[in-house]
């Protein structure tokens, strides 16, 4: 019984909220599109978004472009690594897609 609640604990510790930092993706000033993204290793993290920092990387690049404002979008995830043997991505990109005014 020891050994399982030992077992437990180390597992459970071991998966931590890692902070993430948007950056500049890709985008088109013609169509108003700025996307931004991070990457993570989702073995044993679990992302923490900071939504108000991504907002501000996609109205820079909007406001580069001479636009004066930005709407969030979509949230899409993408898998940039191969899956594990349980079948989970191992690095993982989390793209956010604004439109700017």
């Amino acid at each position: 019984m020891n050994k399982k609640i030992l077992l437990l604990l180390l597992v459970c510790g071991c998966a931590h909220s890692v902070p993430q930092h948007f950056t500049f993706d890709s985008g088109s000033k013609g169509d108003g599109i700025a996307k931004v993204s991070y990457t993570f290793s989702s073995i044993l993290n679990v992302p923490s978004h900071n939504y108000n920092q991504a907002h501000s990387v996609a109205l820079a690049a909007c406001e580069n472009w001479g636009y004066s404002s930005a709407q969030k979008g979509a949230t899409d995830k993408e898998c940039l690594s191969n899956v594990d043997e349980w079948g989970n991505c191992k690095t993982q990109k989390v793209i956010v897609t604004y439109q700017c005014y």
